[in-house]
């Protein structure tokens, strides 16, 4: 399930994220995974980063510019859209985690948070589904996209 569900969802991640993760050797997958494991204990994301720098100072720097490109794209954010963003970033870790610790969601617990994040959008004002647009294009296509109807 873990690699079907990999791949179904590859496509709604930006392209910065795709490429760090597709870049990844063995051993860096090993070392992300191994940290996530422990994603739950974390106080923030900037203790995982360091966890992970800890583990790997040079794969630590990679997360660690991916990191700060994400969170440029949220500081330019309006407090609607930025405060979404955020709930749905954090809700995608922890899937995330709960994937890498072999607790894999069944088919209805993915339906379930798929479709809360788009009913979540759905709600947003048309000003923060502009504002999401503008800074995070293809964050902001998942929730138009036609393959999003089938939930």
């Amino acid at each position: 399930m873990c690699h079907f569900l990999e791949a179904y969802l590859s496509e709604f991640f930006p392209k910065e994220i795709r490429e760090f993760f597709n870049g990844l050797s063995d051993a860096e997958k090993a070392i992300i995974k191994d940290v996530s494991k422990n994603y739950a204990s974390s106080k923030n994301e900037e203790e995982s980063l360091a966890a992970l720098k800890k583990k790997s100072p040079e794969l630590g720097a990679k997360a660690e510019k991916l990191h700060a490109t994400v969170k440029g794209h949220m500081e330019a954010m309006g407090a609607e859209a930025k405060a979404f963003a955020k709930e749905i970033i954090a809700g995608a870790r922890e899937f995330h985690a709960q994937i890498i610790v072999g607790e894999n969601p069944s088919p209805a617990e993915i339906k379930e948070k798929l479709q809360s994040a788009i009913d979540k959008y759905n709600a947003l004002s048309d000003a923060a589904k502009k504002d999401l647009q503008k800074q995070c294009p293809h964050f902001a296509s998942v929730f138009r996209s036609k393959r999003t109807e089938v939930f």
